[in-house]
């Protein structure tokens, strides 16, 4: 009896990314090019072409793509038996994901798979280690892009390009250069009513109340009156004047106002599909790039209004302690209750007394303790400054001593896993290279080797940085003395003594002693911490 000859009935797949659309080889690998080369193999060898699925503009670093995965549904339900590529990099540059397909996907379940060019035919040939190391040097490929393309755009924002998709609402983008950006007169004058209200006092939710007022019409109806659609979405409000207080907040704060650009605000990892927001200290701001709708003096006087009101209740009350009142067991933040004036654990409210007591302080009883322990330490100054110095000093060194210590500690032990963790990543290179361990469990290992080593490095860093600070504790004993100095015969507290005096302040349970009730807060002030360990509220008992 004849061999029954296999019949194979095969799916097509082709690929094309934004990133092949800007390589050399552009032609090449065009959709037009994979489809003849793959039907004419086909063709050429007797295997029946059932479909052709196409992902046009998807990268190869995600095997989410929505052809792909329909491909693999097809091939899943018996419709198929085989898939054809023009190459390797077709499938995907994620060699994780590729070798994945490759070895326990295609070879194991019998899947016969071609890549032409790169001679790969898992029924001819079975598994061939060429195959991993291509799908490993094409990964390579989207990274060196993806690096290509973030020092471009390093070198743009350095230089002061305005990058985005759309101006600021008061800027267009300049007819003659769609990198530079030109004041839109036709709103820019909206934008300067919002900052002087800022100025005058005013916080976000009333600037947003008194445009609506107006009827001004909101930036993204501005937008959708001169035809542009990539503005936000309307409001569920469906109120062209319904002014958002998020985007007049973010106005108030932004640095393009007054002709600086700022770039570099949030950016995508690589082989991830979301945006992540870029640490302040890390933004690109260059000077002086465009013409200002706001004076630099009106826009520090309104970040300086902004930050007094960081913390403003419902009745539009500042609070003073926002920001660095603490409890002292969970470390959390302590919130203003307006109904009884007083300060409330967060844990506790969101949690219950299972997770954390409930630390309270009302707010005249912290008031009156802060601003005694500063008058306190302002007295000393002038009857025996050398005796503030040296209280301040010592709470500082004895701090240091003990942290010296546990660092240094953790340091050696996080140095040691490091160069362990080296060699295991080494060990693990060799044991695929000479075909010990798969690619799959090759990944597995590796991820989480270099995970663990880059938050050690990540710690080390850290560690090393605050062991090199430590000798300046003579230098913060001073700047401290000299910061209390500013405040002799201090009478009331702001927002702004509080934030350049002190660092943070803990407040604990309250507890009986002998018919009286007492609380213990610790204050830590800037540069040295808590010079007194333990300030002592007593409250008069009730009744």
């Amino acid at each position: 009896m004849a061999k029954r000859e296999m019949v194979w009935i095969a799916n097509l797949y082709l690929r094309l990314s934004k990133e092949d659309n800007r390589s050399a080889n552009a032609e090449s690998i065009s959709i037009e090019t994979q489809r003849m080369k793959t039907s004419n193999f086909a063709n050429r060898n007797n295997i029946i072409i059932r479909k052709e699925y196409v992902d046009d503009g998807e990268s190869g670093v995600f095997f989410e793509r929505p052809e792909f995965q329909a491909m693999m549904r097809d091939v899943e339900e018996g419709n198929a038996n085989c898939i054809i590529v023009k190459d390797l990099s077709r499938l995907g540059r994620n060699d994780v994901q590729a070798n994945l397909y490759y070895e326990d996907i295609f070879i194991a379940r019998g899947i016969r798979f071609i890549a032409i060019d790169d001679g790969v035919d898992t029924y001819l040939n079975g598994y061939q280690q060429i195959a991993t190391f291509k799908n490993m040097y094409n990964a390579m490929y989207p990274r060196d892009i993806s690096e290509k393309t973030r020092s471009a755009y390093k070198t743009k924002s350095e230089s002061g390009w305005f990058l985005g998709s759309k101006a600021p609402y008061g800027y267009q983008k300049d007819p003659k250069d769609k990198h530079h950006l030109i004041i839109d007169e036709e709103v820019a004058h909206n934008v300067r009513h919002i900052f002087d209200l800022a100025k005058q006092g005013y916080g976000k939710r009333k600037i947003t109340k008194i445009l609506h007022e107006e009827k001004i019409p909101t930036p993204a109806a501005y937008a959708k009156a001169q035809g542009i659609n990539h503005y936000s979405a309307m409001t569920a409000h469906d109120d062209e004047c319904y002014w958002c207080d998020d985007t007049v907040g973010d106005m108030l704060i932004n640095e393009v106002y007054i002709g600086n650009m700022v770039n570099h605000r949030k950016e995508k990892p690589f082989k991830s599909k979301k945006f992540r927001d870029v640490p302040k200290d890390e933004w690109i701001v260059v000077e002086n790039t465009h013409e200002p709708i706001i004076d630099k003096q009106t826009f520090d006087e309104v970040q300086k209004l902004l930050e007094s009101r960081a913390r403003e209740t419902k009745t539009g009350e500042t609070q003073i302690f926002a920001k660095i009142i603490k409890c002292m067991d969970c470390k959390k933040a302590l919130v203003f209750s307006n109904a009884t004036k007083s300060y409330v654990c967060n844990t506790y409210n969101l949690k219950g007394k299972k997770y954390c007591p409930s630390h309270y302080v009302r707010y005249d009883e912290l008031y009156g303790v802060v601003l005694a322990d500063i008058y306190t330490k302002t007295v000393l100054l002038e009857t025996d400054r050398d005796a503030l110095y040296k209280a301040a000093l010592k709470c500082n060194e004895q701090k240091i001593m003990a942290e010296t210590k546990d660092n240094q500690r953790k340091l050696a032990k996080a140095n040691k896993r490091i160069g362990e963790l080296e060699l295991l990543i080494k060990k693990t290179y060799e044991n695929s290279v000479l075909g010990n361990l798969s690619s799959e469990r090759m990944a597995s290992l590796l991820a989480g080797y270099e995970a663990e080593q880059a938050e050690l490095k990540a710690e080390a860093s850290r560690i090393e940085g605050e062991l090199n600070e430590y000798h300046k504790s003579k230098d913060n004993a001073i700047d401290f003395v000299n910061l209390i100095e500013k405040y002799i015969g201090i009478k009331e507290l702001t927002y702004e003594i509080l934030h350049e005096l002190i660092d943070r302040i803990e407040v604990g349970e309250k507890y009986e002693y002998q018919g009286e009730t007492y609380q213990d807060v610790n204050i830590y002030y800037k540069f040295v911490g808590a010079v007194e360990f333990n300030s002592e509220l007593n409250i008069e008992k009730a009744g």
